[in-house]
């Protein structure tokens, strides 16, 4: 409940959020409320938001954390491949941490993007 009403209260940003979620994760506990609060938060940050090699960043940590959830509604994994699609076509250098995250997210939910994928193979 802490973590939700930090992000409400916006004290807590979505990347700090997903970094709790996934220790929550690591503990093999899963807090929906979290999970729906990250989801709508992500889905509220355009593509153009994120930027440069710590958008990259940032976006695997996010797509990691919510990879390790339950229901997670699709749609945000289409945002998040649509920013890693963005990223790419910025030319923003993906480190190879931040592209064996991104991928084994979308490996994890079953999601077969191409486009995701041909972008990441560079």
């Amino acid at each position: 409940r802490l973590v939700v009403a930090s992000m409400q209260g916006q004290s807590l940003s979505s990347l700090n959020a997903a970094m709790v979620m996934n220790a929550f994760a690591r503990l093999g506990h899963s807090d929906e409320p979290l999970t729906r609060a990250v989801s709508e938060k992500v889905l509220r940050i355009p593509a153009a938001r994120w930027r440069g090699a710590g958008g990259a960043r940032d976006l695997s940590t996010v797509a990691n954390a919510l990879s390790k959830q339950p229901a997670v509604p699709g749609m945000v994994f289409r945002h998040l491949a649509t920013v890693a699609q963005s990223l790419a076509s910025q030319d923003v250098h993906f480190g190879g941490q931040a592209i064996g995250n991104i991928l084994n997210a979308f490996a994890r939910v079953d999601s077969n993007d191409k486009e995701l994928f041909e972008c990441m193979e560079g």
